[in-house]
């Protein structure tokens, strides 16, 4: 019982300088809990753009959800990753979430267009 993520950070490959978003849900099936912050532990390919989860801080009450938007967007070539830290007043806090993703350079031989071109 307490804080469950649902939803995928393993965003697979993406053209550099491209973004792709993916929305979690965070659910509280515990007790009220205190949602003290939220955030990525590098922020150079992945962000937190938007939803309902109060990032720095508020309250999740019990049964109650929110959504996360993290976005990848790659600005090097290579594999990429970071962890979604979400700090509350559950006893088994933080959960942790580990976020992946490739970068991918291109070029008009490769089949993409990037908007860095």
């Amino acid at each position: 019982m307490g804080l469950k993520l649902d939803g995928s950070l393993a965003f697979g490959t993406a053209p550099m300088g491209t973004p792709a978003n993916t929305t979690l849900t965070l659910t509280n099936s515990g007790a009220a809990a205190t949602l003290s912050r939220i955030y990525l532990t590098s922020v150079a390919a992945f962000r937190i753009t938007g939803g309902t989860c109060p990032v720095s801080g508020g309250s999740l009450p019990s049964g109650a959800s929110c959504t996360l938007i993290v976005r990848f967007s790659p600005l090097t070539a290579g594999s990429q990753k970071s962890t979604l830290v979400i700090e509350s007043s559950v006893p088994a806090s933080p959960l942790l979430a580990q976020a992946t993703g490739v970068g991918k350079t291109c070029s008009p031989s490769s089949g993409c267009v990037s908007p860095i071109e």
